[in-house]
């Protein structure tokens, strides 16, 4: 868990040089099943942390963004 939230900080900042963000939002089963992983993230990362509120997040963005298709 740790290293997993390790690996991703690279990321983390390089968004903070694109723009100011008022969050973190975690999504998938490992965000939403294993508690501890927030916890982790939290201690690492400054910013609130949330979990998505939907579940099968790449699906409903597919389908959000295919609504935008003319």
């Amino acid at each position: 868990i740790e290293g997993i939230a390790t690996e991703l900080y690279p990321y983390y900042e390089h968004f903070l040089n694109v723009g100011p963000f008022d969050g973190i939002l975690l999504t998938g089963t490992l965000a939403r099943k294993c508690p501890i992983f927030t916890k982790v993230a939290q201690s690492k990362y400054p910013l609130p942390i949330r979990i998505s509120p939907v579940n099968e997040e790449a699906a409903v963005g597919a389908a959000l963004s295919s609504s935008l298709v003319k």
